[in-house]
């Protein structure tokens, strides 16, 4: 890290100082995208092959045709530097925000998480089902990837609505991660705000905000998982890759159907008025997307 400070703060040793010997043309051109005003920069690369070939030019006229070593020597020295010349204004120029990613501390290290039930902002207690159903498809996804530890739906939905801070609780479940967010819907469109959190620290990592169609809701479940993946370093396997981004679109319908025959069947008590209302709304799921959609559900 020192090194890339120094590169991009300090004022870098004159060229003449380490060589007496170095032509003045040539110390102006290996200064000139030093510069730390970028105005001051070559602004493109051709630009130092034009000058960088000028200066070749006249090096190979003034060296006489029997002073090969020196002139090779030189045409080495030129090379090379014609290679990290222009290099240096790419890198100086911060593509891609370089300079950040190498400068930043690392992000800690997430091999245990635990997705918290989602925030229901519809301001309707009757879409809640569909925020909790959210919740349990993305620990769904996030559990089929093996090299990550997933805390089970149940454990988490304790937390829903709890006033305990994230390091409390991730102490409690024993997770370094946690994800949390909320999911707002207005008929068939659909808002979800995610983002990571490291537990220890309390520091948001990842954060993002999705609005997609109803039935769009299974590739975008899919791809918070493989993002999360991304964000907490874990390598997907190729089969665990394919699993996800298998996901395809949905019946709105079907897919609303089938979350609330599952919020009576999972969630909403142990009662046979429960089980009678979950087997309704799963008949009318498969009866609107029937097959192999609803079997990737199940």
């Amino acid at each position: 890290m020192l090194i890339f400070k120094a590169i991009l703060d300090d004022t870098p040793v004159a060229p003449a100082r380490l060589n007496l010997g170095l032509p003045f043309e040539l110390e102006r051109i290996i200064d000139k995208p030093l510069a730390k005003d970028r105005n001051l920069r070559y602004q493109h690369a051709s630009d130092i092959r034009s000058d960088l070939q000028r200066l070749r030019r006249e090096f190979e006229a003034a060296v006489p045709v029997n002073a090969s070593p020196w002139r090779a020597s030189r045409v080495d020295l030129l090379a090379v530097v014609g290679i990290a010349l222009v290099l240096i204004p790419v890198l100086l120029s911060n593509v891609g925000g370089w300079r950040e990613r190498l400068l930043a501390a690392p992000s800690p290290a997430i091999h245990s998480i635990a997705v918290l039930p989602l925030e229901n902002l519809s301001r309707d207690p009757e879409q809640e089902y569909f925020a909790d159903g959210m919740t349990d498809e993305l620990t769904t996804d996030l559990s089929k990837i093996g090299a990550l530890r997933v805390i089970s739906r149940t454990s988490a939905m304790h937390y829903k609505g709890t006033n305990k801070t994230l390091p409390e609780i991730a102490h409690e479940l024993n997770v370094d991660g946690v994800v949390e967010g909320s999911v707002m819907r207005s008929g068939n469109r659909v808002r979800i705000t995610a983002q990571l959190i490291h537990a220890k620290t309390d520091e948001h990592l990842w954060a993002e905000s999705y609005e997609r169609d109803l039935g769009d809701m299974l590739r975008l479940q899919a791809q918070l998982a493989r993002t999360i993946a991304q964000q907490v370093r874990v390598q997907l396997t190729a089969q665990q890759k394919a699993r996800l981004e298998s996901a395809g679109r949905v019946d709105p319908a079907a897919y609303d159907a089938f979350l609330q025959g599952r919020s009576y069947f999972g969630w909403g008590a142990n009662s046979r008025e429960g089980f009678t209302k979950a087997q309704a709304f799963f008949q009318q799921a498969i009866q609107k997307a029937p097959g192999l959609r609803l079997r990737r559900w199940v």
